[in-house]
C-alpha cells in the first residue's frame, strides 16, 4: 500500500490494518460498543451490510464492495497507525481487557485470515492441517 503496488492507494497514506485501540468519540447510532471499550481493527472498514455475501459474514466478497481500513479516502480511512481511526462499529471488535493489545492486533488480520478456513474445514478433533510456511499467517495457524 505504501508503494502502491497495487495501484489503488491514496496518498496522503497513514498504514495499518492491525490495530488494537480505545474508543475516544461515537457517533449518536451506535449501539453495540462504548467510549472507553478496547477494540480491534482489521483489514475492512465497512461494508453494505445487506447483500447475500454481507449477510452471512462474507463481507471481503460483498456484491457492491467493501472499504478497507487503508483503502479510498484517507480523511476517513486512515490506518491503524493514525492517532485515531473512522471505523464502522460492525468492523471494530469488542477485546477482552485482560488480553494485551500488543498479542490481539496480529489476530485482526493474520489471526482471523487462518482461523475462518480452519473454523469452517476442520469437522473433528484430531484432523490434520497443512500449514506452508510459518510467518505472519502461519505461526498464527500453528498456535491454533
Amino acid at each position: 500500500m505504501k508503494n502502491n503496488d497495487w495501484g489503488v492507494s491514496s496518498y496522503p497514506l497513514v498504514c495499518g490494518h492491525e490495530g488494537v485501540g480505545r474508543i475516544v468519540k461515537m457517533g449518536k447510532e451506535v449501539k453495540k460498543l462504548h467510549v472507553g471499550e478496547m477494540v480491534g481493527i482489521g483489514w475492512i472498514r465497512n461494508s453494505c451490510g445487506c447483500c447475500r455475501n454481507c449477510l452471512r459474514g462474507e463481507e471481503n466478497v460483498c456484491f457492491k464492495g467493501y472499504s478497507g481500513t487503508i483503502l479510498g479516502n484517507t480523511d476517513v480511512t486512515a490506518g491503524t497507525f493514525a492517532k485515531h481511526v473512522r471505523i464502522s462499529e460492525n468492523f471494530a471488535y469488542p477485546i477482552p481487557e485482560e488480553l494485551d493489545p500488543i498479542k490481539a492486533a496480529p489476530l485482526m488480520c493474520a489471526g482471523m485470515t487462518v482461523y475462518q478456513p480452519m473454523r469452517r474445514y476442520i469437522n473433528y478433533p484430531g484432523q490434520q492441517v497443512g500449514v506452508v510456511g510459518v510467518g505472519g499467517l502461519g505461526h498464527c495457524a500453528v498456535k491454533f
